[in-house]
């Protein structure tokens, strides 16, 4: 990301490695809505949209049921999704 501050510098933020750890001043920088500065660049990553798979309704018995299904669900590679 690149931005022009208020004194009419320009700065880098950010850097080749997606999803570092640490602060994320994107997220700073664009929820400002301009008052730290203006930005003028924005290299993004495009995603593929996942796959939708259609709901399963099943109402488990216990909570633990629950949580250890949605984590198999995760796990297989299957990603949830609501369908309109």
């Amino acid at each position: 990301m690149r931005m022009v501050l208020y004194d009419g510098s320009v700065v880098d933020i950010g850097g080749p490695v997606p999803d570092a750890p640490g602060y994320e001043p994107g997220g700073v920088i664009v929820g400002s809505e301009g008052l730290l500065g203006i930005v003028t660049e924005v290299a993004l990553r495009i995603l593929r949209k996942p796959e939708a798979h259609p709901d399963v309704l099943r109402p488990p018995p216990l909570h633990t049921e629950a949580a250890n299904a949605v984590s198999a669900i995760i796990a297989s590679g299957i990603v949830p999704a609501a369908s309109r």
